[in-house]
């Protein structure tokens, strides 16, 4: 699955159809604390793929940030930083 993650304009955007049961489980662990039920979700949007950041596995403890990898990529995805980060679970 592969979404943009807007944590400035509160945004979820989906190029393509996902499995609905396989969303929640990753915004859940992207977005701890609830804090996704803030965000609206766009769907056949047509995004520009910047480096996106490849989530390989998800932490064990909820206080860990959770892991990335990729080129250039974060090493956290901070909800509460104002940017845009192109995601691929």
């Amino acid at each position: 699955m592969r979404l943009q993650l807007d944590t400035k304009e509160k945004v979820i955007r989906l190029e393509e159809s996902v499995n609905l049961a396989e969303f929640f489980e990753n915004i859940k662990e992207l977005l701890h604390g609830g804090s996704w039920r803030e965000y609206r979700l766009e769907t056949n949007c047509i995004i520009k793929w910047a480096t996106p950041i490849v989530v390989k596995e998800y932490p064990y403890q909820p206080t860990s940030p959770w892991i990335t990898y990729g080129p250039d990529a974060p090493t956290t995805i901070n909800s509460t930083t104002e940017c845009i980060y192109d995601i691929e679970v």
